[in-house]
């Protein structure tokens, strides 16, 4: 359950169905997801009525730990998620040198992370088809002086940039966020993230062909 969704947020969606529940019994597992990743977020979920918590970009390693978590039972375990061998601890991964392409896309980052060809290159189409419309809205915003549709864009947009490993593009629209988020439409950021989606949308286009042609 995304925690910030339009119309009714993922606290809100939450408490509604708890109430149902109340009525028709049962229990739906909720998993909350969020792209704002601050101290005692956990807690607001927990509180809310949400089971547990995954903070974005989520890791594909953090996802399957928690769908397994709530799995029906009977299912033999281990079968939502990577054999034990398959990924290994954060700890013992080689340092990694870090090129300006890869502050725009991290290919082998996003390759590792995803784990999944098909996955990636329905990730790739998605940021194309989606990202016109996320910079539209953050437009439409500073154009009318809203510094609460600015932040509701940007962090949209912040969620989507960081399932790409892609720190520099990340990071010009999370300082767009953050001074939203208290009010300020910080306009001069907006040319820094219109040219970081951009490059964004570019970068990862040669990959996927190098994964079609797999």
């Amino acid at each position: 359950m995304d925690v910030q969704m339009p119309m009714m947020d993922g606290l809100a969606a939450t408490a509604a169905i708890r109430e149902r529940e109340k009525i028709t019994g049962g229990h739906i597992p909720i998993i909350a997801m969020t792209a704002n990743a601050m101290e005692g977020d956990r807690e607001v979920c927990l509180d809310a009525g949400m089971d547990d918590y995954v903070a974005k970009p989520v890791r594909s390693r953090d996802l399957f730990e928690a769908l397994e978590r709530y799995a029906p039972a009977g299912r033999p375990a281990g079968d939502a998620k990577p054999s034990a061998g398959s990924q290994p601890a954060e700890a013992a991964q080689p340092k990694r040198e870090v090129s300006p392409a890869s502050e725009v896309f991290d290919r082998a980052e996003f390759a590792r992370e995803t784990a999944d060809p098909d996955l990636m290159r329905s990730l790739v189409d998605i940021f194309g088809e989606d990202y016109p419309g996320l910079l539209e809205a953050i437009e439409s915003a500073l154009a009318a002086g809203d510094a609460e549709a600015l932040h509701k864009a940007a962090h949209g947009l912040k969620g989507m940039i960081g399932n790409y490993q892609a720190r520099g593009p990340l990071a010009a629209v999370a300082a767009l966020d953050a001074r939203a988020r208290k009010g300020d439409l910080a306009r001069e950021h907006l040319s820094g993230v219109r040219k970081a989606t951009e490059q964004l949308h570019r970068a990862p286009q040669d990959f996927r062909n190098e994964i079609e042609g797999d």
